[in-house]
């Protein structure tokens, strides 16, 4: 938490003058009514400072009936009995607590589809492997890195993705598209946006390839 308060202020995006931010261990100094309180355990994670509140645990903190708590976070899958014993635990002691199920205050961490297109091409990685999320995310942020210009590549042990250089067209004679080279044979294709010429198709009938103009034919690879 101190690292990402520490870089959200560097960046200009979390305005906090010096003389407002107190130490932890300075804060039964104050008025509670002059304090808020950043703190991890929007997940209900049982170690989290939140959770160590909940259960009257936290060695600096109590909450008692004149506190506001506010999640400003959505459960991920598999975390709602973690969430809702944290949110029980603090109700249980007295607290108001606000979640996006009452009020619109979640403040997501995950980039937007505009924010990942950004990335990759800012960044122009030569392998790209989705990680974070469940499986269906990381297929959706897989399909958005080909329409960036990544071209699959499945080798045996792991699904990945590389860029390749941008010259050649589509079946139809299109363009931009991709021009990429099977591993297999050293054939230069092209990859890209849905097809509609003669070129060959993927197996999910989703993206086209199709040999440079001067060659006359095209296969699979």
């Amino acid at each position: 938490m101190k690292q990402n308060v520490t870089l959200a202020r560097s960046l200009g995006l979390l305005t906090i003058p010096d003389r407002s931010l107190v130490d932890i261990t300075e804060v039964e100094k104050l008025d509670p009514g002059d304090v808020c309180i950043i703190s991890t355990g929007s997940q209900g994670e049982p170690r989290s400072a939140l959770a160590l509140m909940a259960s009257e645990s936290s060695r600096w903190l109590t909450v008692g009936p004149t506190d506001t708590v506010i999640l400003s976070s959505h459960p991920i899958p598999g975390n709602e009995t973690d969430v809702s014993r944290v949110v029980n635990g603090l109700v249980r002691l007295g607290a108001e607590v606000v979640h996006s199920g009452l009020h619109d205050v979640h403040a997501t961490g995950h980039a937007k589809q505009e924010e990942l297109s950004t990335l990759l091409d800012i960044i122009k990685p030569e392998w790209f492997i989705p990680v974070h999320g469940e499986y269906r995310h990381l297929a959706a942020h897989a399909r958005l890195a080909q329409a960036m210009g990544m071209r699959p590549n499945a080798p045996s042990s792991a699904r990945t993705a590389t860029r390749s250089p941008s010259t050649a067209r589509d079946c139809a004679g299109r363009a931009p598209f991709r021009p990429a080279t099977s591993t297999s044979t050293g054939s230069s294709r092209t990859w890209g946006r849905p097809c509609s010429g003669t070129g060959g198709r993927s197996p999910r009938r989703e993206w086209c390839w199709c040999w440079p103009p001067s060659t006359p034919s095209a296969t699979n690879w």
